[in-house]
């Protein structure tokens, strides 16, 4: 594929989950130029599983791709052919992604996406060679927040200790890359976008050479970006808010302590002040209290439409079984 004029090129969002990207890429598909279409999440059901598709035709992966888009949750109902892909000049895993975006955007009109698909930062390197004017937000949240409401949503990381290990692991990869491309990145906290809303969606439109526009500081979405939504999508991309204690109703105290502790040093690069003693011990006492931890965690697991979720995931599930043992049998 061509590549993007670098008017019109990418933004992503770099970010874990439950970090505030739905209320960013609101706000920044609030301009007129910008377009953040519903993410189908391509790039992180699919990156640990590319290498079953290695010795398969590429038009299974991008049949798998589109199927996976039109699944419900993110529910896009698109009609797209391989053919067209390979006469626009794709080919490849991202180039894949990039046509299946590029045709939701002519649905809802724009031409400027701004992405938050999961696990971009992996391929920053390859972005930029085909996008050259790509920028990068990596937007943080306070760890403790981020991992009580990991918690609150139907994903697989059911205690602190696994989720705040997965999103150190998170920030880290993108701090490095960050290294690498320094001038691509702008790094922004959620608590800043809501507590002075002007000033960081000002720096953000500097970043990316645009003049914001007045809907970009209001929480809306504009009609033409209104897609049909399931109730269990309702509750994810809802707003997280201001109020910016509310770990304190969900985690345990000592649960609090070992986030301070494990991820000190994210906490003072991002400046974010602890307010326990931070000493921690990953000791036999605490794997047992864990368990109880975690099953409590279970049990506030209430979202309506959760079959959605579970249903989208089991389909994926099914073909990566299906194309590993196809790829298997070509060894």
């Amino acid at each position: 594929m061509g590549r993007i004029s670098l008017e019109n090129s990418t933004v992503y969002i770099l970010a874990s989950e439950r970090s505030g990207t739905n209320l960013l890429q609101r706000l920044i598909s609030n301009h007129s130029r910008f377009g953040g279409p519903k993410s189908s999440f391509i790039i992180n059901a699919f990156f640990y599983q590319l290498r079953y598709y290695s010795k398969l035709n590429e038009r299974i992966l991008f049949e798998d791709v589109l199927n996976f888009c039109n699944q419900a949750l993110a529910d896009w109902k698109m009609d797209a052919d391989y053919q067209d892909f390979v006469k626009e000049g794709g080919s490849g895993f991202l180039d894949i992604v990039n046509y299946l975006y590029k045709k939701k955007m002519q649905e809802i009109g724009k031409v400027r996406l701004i992405s938050k698909e999961l696990n971009t930062h992996h391929y920053m390197g390859e972005l930029l060679l085909k996008d050259p004017g790509a920028k990068f937000i990596h937007l943080v949240r306070d760890p403790r927040e981020q991992v009580a409401s990991q918690l609150k949503s139907p994903q697989k990381l059911r205690d602190a200790y696994t989720a705040i290990n997965h999103w150190i692991r998170i920030q880290s990869e993108i701090i490095n890359k960050q290294i690498l491309h320094k001038d691509k990145v702008l790094t922004i906290r959620y608590e800043d976008i809501v507590t002075d809303t002007k000033k960081t969606i000002d720096s953000i439109f500097a970043f990316l050479n645009e003049i914001p526009e007045p809907a970009c500081y209001q929480n809306q979405t504009h009609d033409s970006e209104k897609m049909k939504s399931t109730e269990i999508w309702d509750a994810l991309s809802r707003p997280l808010g201001n109020r910016f204690d509310k770990h304190k109703e969900i985690l345990h105290e000592e649960e609090i302590r070992l986030i301070e502790h494990l991820a000190a040093e994210e906490m003072r690069i991002f400046n974010y002040t602890p307010y326990t003693t931070g000493k921690w011990k990953n000791s036999i006492g605490f794997r047992i209290r864990n368990k109880y931890y975690k099953r409590q965690v279970i049990k506030r697991l209430n979202f309506k439409g959760s079959d959605v979720f579970n249903s989208r995931r089991e389909f994926a599930r099914n073909i990566f079984e299906q194309r590993k043992k196809e790829f298997l049998k070509t060894l």
